[in-house]
């Protein structure tokens, strides 16, 4: 890993333990064991940090979900099972405490604050809607016989899947997480 990307990871990980506004630039110094000078020579503000934070996670989803997973050939079931595995993987490999979601988390603090991170986050969130829709309209005999009704259906289970996330916040007990998760499987793989 070279400097830029040990600075990156670095704040993104306090970002996520801290949020945005209880992290400074002087937190991510000493967490990345760096001068002033590093930091500044890759990046031109805390600002442009947490852009490349973002930017970041919205690549790990392509790369980790959306490719392998909501995009491959696999049958509709399949595909629905890993979604829901991926993300609770997310938080079962975390710390003993959960943070949440590294995106959620970062909607809730940027959206009513900075317009172009919304924009870059409610993209991804409409991506992650649109592929889980073509896959639902897959599932269940085609239960979901239009686009329009599918995308919807997919933006409630996004909602619940980050309303779980905030309760595994709020309780740290996982198990209640996989529940619930588990209750997800079950609603939509009959």
């Amino acid at each position: 890993m070279n400097t830029k990307e040990k600075i990156l990871i670095t704040a993104r990980d306090l970002i996520y333990e801290n949020g945005y506004a209880g992290t400074s630039v002087n937190d991510i110094l000493v967490a990345a064991n760096i001068g002033k000078g590093q930091f500044y020579h890759y990046f031109e503000s805390k600002h442009d940090i947490a852009l490349k934070i973002i930017e970041l996670n919205i690549s790990e989803w392509e790369q980790k979900l959306f490719k392998p997973i909501l995009m491959s050939d696999n049958n509709p079931d399949k595909i629905f099972c890993d979604m829901i595995d991926w993300f609770s993987k997310a938080q079962e490999s975390g710390k003993p405490i959960f943070h949440g979601c590294h995106i959620g988390n970062l909607i809730v603090e940027f959206s009513a604050k900075e317009e172009y991170f919304r924009t870059l986050l409610r993209d991804l969130l409409l991506t992650l809607a649109d592929l889980i829709a073509k896959n639902l309209m897959r599932l269940n005999n085609n239960r979901f016989d239009t686009y329009g009704v599918a995308f919807n259906e997919a933006k409630f289970i996004i909602a619940v899947i980050q309303g779980n996330t905030l309760l595994l916040k709020a309780t740290q007990d996982i198990n209640v997480f996989k529940d619930n998760l588990n209750l997800l499987k079950n609603k939509y793989l009959k």
